[in-house]
């Protein structure tokens, strides 16, 4: 059997180039029509040895119901995996921007005690920070999912030349863990729930 370019003779007739020896030479052949390649595809034969065979077309076919529900399986398998780590990092993330935001109110307080005599109010402390803190909600402020306050809520300018004691609470129905965190005019930031 003659081969042109690992393709066999018959094959690149049945595709319409008539002389393949030649067409390296001129880039010009004549295909067939159409309807003539598809009749020669139906009666067309390779030959191996003495053995003839006859090319048949197989029709493609798309997944089967089975394959579809496997693949879908599979998704629910690794987003039952993927989805709690995604939280967890989320609620990692949240508590350490909570953690350094307290730090900065800690720095902010120092500043407020040296100019006016006595540690400042949350909402004080909040508009100093331009709104950095959180957004106010009565005598509290709200960053994400925590809840900043102080203790007690409105305390008087006599308390606060003294000391003063923020809170950020995160407590979040179906977490089952509630993360607390406070800071006192000592100027350091200590974890109370859960403990470290």
């Amino acid at each position: 059997m003659i081969l042109w370019f690992g393709i066999p003779v018959a094959l690149t007739e049945l595709a319409g180039i008539r002389n393949p020896a030649n067409t390296m030479k001129t880039a010009r052949y004549t295909p067939l029509l159409p309807h003539l390649v598809k009749d020669r595809v139906a009666e067309s034969v390779t030959c191996r040895g003495n053995e003839v065979q006859e090319m048949n077309n197989r029709n493609q076919r798309g997944f089967s119901m089975v394959e579809l529900l496997i693949v879908v399986v599979i998704i629910g398998i690794i987003a039952s995996l993927a989805v709690p780590a995604l939280q967890k990092a989320i609620r990692a993330a949240e508590n350490g921007t909570t953690f350094a935001t307290m730090k900065t109110m800690a720095s902010t307080q120092t500043g407020l005690y040296h100019q006016n005599g006595r540690f400042g109010r949350l909402l004080e402390v909040n508009n100093v920070l331009s709104g950095g803190v959180g957004t106010q909600s009565g005598n509290n402020i709200n960053r994400g999912k925590f809840v900043i306050s102080m203790v007690p809520p409105v305390p008087t300018d006599l308390e606060l030349r003294d000391s003063y004691t923020i809170e950020a609470t995160r407590n979040v129905v179906g977490e089952g863990v509630i993360y607390k965190y406070e800071i006192t005019q000592a100027g350091q930031v200590r974890q109370i729930s859960p403990l470290p």
